[in-house]
């Protein structure tokens, strides 16, 4: 899996334009507004791709794992990388979250919470999300094609 890669979610980040994200590894966010150009738990620019239009993840990011992942690789159990989600993922995410990046064509799991877990598969094509929620679990085949 690529994205941010493994690594220490040490201090000292600044994540501007997500309102709320803060975790206790010392990245901080402020002010408000769109994902534009903005670093994530990568540490990398975002341009958004298309927006999701149909059964987009919702809730807390605690993981995202693949190539496809928006804002770099991250989980919140340092289970598949030491990126914790809090700093780069707008949270919670909602249908007008970032999704894909522009022209995109990768795909990823995704793990949110809000009184439940609840994996999500997100292919992009194009900078499109292709979104599928799935009831137990996902994972990524060699090509970077996630599927529940």
């Amino acid at each position: 899996m690529g994205g941010a890669g493994k690594g220490s979610a040490d201090g000292g980040h600044s994540n501007a334009g997500h309102a709320g994200a803060s975790n206790t590894g010392g990245h901080t966010s402020t002010g408000g507004g769109g994902a534009t150009n903005t670093a994530g738990a990568g540490g990398k620019a975002v341009e958004p791709g298309n927006a999701c239009t149909s059964d987009c993840p919702t809730g807390q990011v605690t993981m995202c794992a693949g190539d496809g992942c928006p804002y770099g690789e991250c989980d919140n159990s340092h289970f598949v990388v030491f990126t914790v989600c809090g700093g780069g993922y707008p949270n919670p995410v909602n249908a007008s979250s970032v999704f894909c990046a522009a022209g995109s064509n990768a795909g990823y799991c995704m793990l949110t919470t809000d009184n439940d877990l609840n994996y999500w598969v997100v292919n992009c094509v194009d900078g499109t999300p292709h979104v599928t929620p799935c009831s137990a679990s996902c994972s990524l085949n060699a090509e970077g094609v996630a599927s529940c």
